[in-house]
């Protein structure tokens, strides 16, 4: 959908909110195509042709007695924008903030999926509820000036040493998050219009006439907000809000029970963002909508996102139940001797910017992770965490459950590849459909290798990581512009996967080249950042192998280092199992935790536990 006409569209469910004073739910609609009415779905009413219709590889069958659609010839962005930004009654300068993310915001928020939210439902809420206009300008500022951290590295810092160690060479310059300076004034409006909502709805609280959609919808947003921050701690605090009020809510009235249904499925996919990050918390999606029709394939791409995101959230669980037997108390291991040097750690309050450890297996008890934290309890996730000693003298072997789900799992993830495959409009390699292929790919090879203690394990997906990579390629170039933030997370997750569990020298450096080109921040993924700390862990394994991937900035030449050898792989004992980011406060700087085994002639395991400069 172009933009002209995306905005039109949003003019016109603004139009239709003023009809119906701005309430969130309304009379059924009776307005939509013939063919969605005979298949008895919700249609989207989008013209001349429904995206259901489109999307499935139907006809669609048109509109009976349905009023003109918008003309948009003739009339541009600003004035669309200007329009509806006067009959939100906002300020000058509010003006020009909802006009951006009317033609800007919203669309990539949005993606190619999610437009009926963005587009539709949050406008009309809008429309008469101050506290959600507040939250879409807080979240269009933020936007259009990012306040979230580009690099681990300070502006300006001059080359970083090639040593894998990096003892040598490296400037003491304090990074902005160190040094804490001031806000600007971008940063200001936007706090004050983020604060304005949160104390709008406290009233609203306090008045008893915050319904519970509308206070599902609020959190959403303020999600949101606080993930475009960095402020992870916030943002998980907020999710396990959110997880209560679906828990406790029933939809009334078909508009009611549309927004219901997109918040549940958007908090189902943040939860499998937040599961990669270490947090427990879970939303079951209806049974309806998880389905997988092997003969026919999906109804439409909705329908295939919701099956992968529900089936691949089952398989993160049994990845992190086959930690017990792969990395945890009882593993799968020779009788090893356990050695630790940190048995108790601290969890403070901004001492962690971020942990990827989901994404690499479950640590050895709780490590300062902001989702640890929040799951025990801990006020402002503060206090100390004495580790439980490890005992690998009796080695322990999966479990017949655990084995079980495995397989099950395998041969459903197969069914829904298969399912995919066989649907029309899915064999269509676009944007959407790369994505959802590369996250059934990455679990595919997760869940092979989640019962094997050694990241060895991995290196028998060769082939799969190529296809992976060739995907986010497609990815990449099909977005016109490069994105600042999208709340979806779309390929840096999977290229974090490829660039640190496949060891082969040229694919998980193609992986780094792909993150420079994603989104800038995909929910809890910054592009740039996370592939300078990929380029350390690269460096880390590769040390004294291969030369590793140029800094950002940096002015040496690759081409100058010598050629990789794609045959030459690190070995077990320098390959990373476990992973954290910190911040060293003394030095100014953010450092890399890293995990690695050595195993001496007899077969006795010792964990190596180092710590890196970024």
């Amino acid at each position: 959908m172009g933009e002209l006409t995306w905005q039109a569209a949003a003019a016109a469910n603004i139009l239709e909110a003023r009809k119906r004073n701005g309430r969130i739910a309304s009379k059924k609609s009776r307005s939509g195509c013939t063919t969605c009415k005979s298949r008895r779905i919700k249609c989207d009413e989008t013209h001349p042709e429904c995206r259901n219709c489109i999307n499935g590889g139907r006809t669609c069958g048109g509109y009976m007695n349905r009023a003109s659609p918008i003309t948009i010839s003739k009339t541009s962005r600003s004035l669309i924008g200007q329009r509806l930004s006067q009959t939100l009654g906002l300020q000058e300068n509010e003006r020009r903030t909802f006009d951006y993310f009317l033609s800007w915001t919203a669309p990539r928020m949005a993606g190619a999926l999610d437009k009926d939210f963005w587009c539709g439902q949050v406008l009309q809420v809008a429309q008469s509820e101050p506290i959600v206009l507040d939250a879409l300008l807080a979240i269009s500022i933020l936007y259009e000036h990012p306040q979230f951290m580009k690099s681990f590295y300070p502006p300006g810092d001059p080359e970083i040493s090639t040593d894998p160690k990096f003892q040598n060479g490296v400037v003491n310059i304090a990074h902005p998050a160190f040094s804490k300076p001031p806000i600007d004034e971008f940063h200001v409006t936007a706090l004050m219009h983020y604060n304005r909502a949160i104390s709008r709805f406290k009233e609203r609280m306090d008045e008893g006439t915050a319904t519970p959609l509308l206070a599902l919808l609020t959190c959403t947003l303020f999600i949101c907000t606080e993930v475009i921050r960095d402020h992870v701690f916030g943002a998980l605090g907020l999710f396990t809000q959110g997880i209560k009020l679906l828990s406790q809510y029933e939809p009334n009235g078909d508009t009611d029970t549309a927004l219901f249904l997109n918040l549940r499925l958007m908090f189902a996919r943040f939860g499998l963002q937040t599961a990669l990050f270490g947090h427990s918390g879970r939303v079951e999606v209806p049974a309806d909508l998880t389905d997988v029709n092997t003969e026919e394939g999906f109804s439409d791409i909705l329908h295939a996102r919701t099956s992968l995101y529900a089936l691949t959230t089952e398989v993160h669980d049994c990845i992190r139940a086959a930690a017990e037997f792969s990395v945890g108390p009882g593993a799968n291991l020779p009788p090893t001797n356990f050695v630790d040097d940190y048995p108790t750690r601290a969890v403070r309050p901004g001492d962690v910017v971020g942990i990827n450890k989901g994404v690499s297996r479950l640590y050895y008890g709780c490590v300062d992770d902001s989702a640890v934290a929040t799951d025990m309890g801990l006020k402002n996730g503060s206090g100390a965490v004495r580790m439980p000693p490890p005992d690998y003298s009796t080695p322990i072997s999966p479990s017949d459950e655990i084995l079980g789900r495995q397989s099950t799992l395998r041969e459903r993830l197969l069914q829904w590849h298969d399912a995919f495959k066989k649907t029309p409009f899915c064999q269509v390699e676009d944007e959407t459909n790369a994505n959802l292929l590369m996250q059934c790919h990455i679990f595919m090879v997760w869940l092979d290798a989640c019962l094997s203690p050694f990241e060895m394990a991995f290196d028998q997906f060769a082939e799969k990581f190529e296809e992976i990579l060739r995907l986010a390629d497609i990815f990449t170039r099909c977005k016109p512009d490069r994105p600042t933030f999208t709340l979806e997370a779309g390929v840096m997750p999977h290229l974090y996967f490829v660039a640190t569990k496949c060891r082969v020298p040229s694919l998980r450096r193609r992986a780094v080249e792909l993150m420079h080109k994603a989104p800038l921040k995909e929910s809890m993924h910054g592009a740039t950042s996370v592939a300078e700390f990929v380029n350390r862990i690269i460096a880390i394994e590769e040390e004294d192998l291969y030369s590793y991937p140029t800094p950002p900035g940096s002015s040496r030449n690759a081409s100058q280092s010598p050629p990789i050898d794609d045959s030459i792989l690190p070995a077990e004992s320098k390959r990373v199992q476990n992973l954290e980011i910190l911040m060293n406060e003394p030095a100014s700087r953010f450092e890399i935790r890293v995990t690695r085994h050595s195993y001496d002639a007899a077969g006795r395991r010792t964990k190596l536990v180092e710590d890196y400069p970024v």
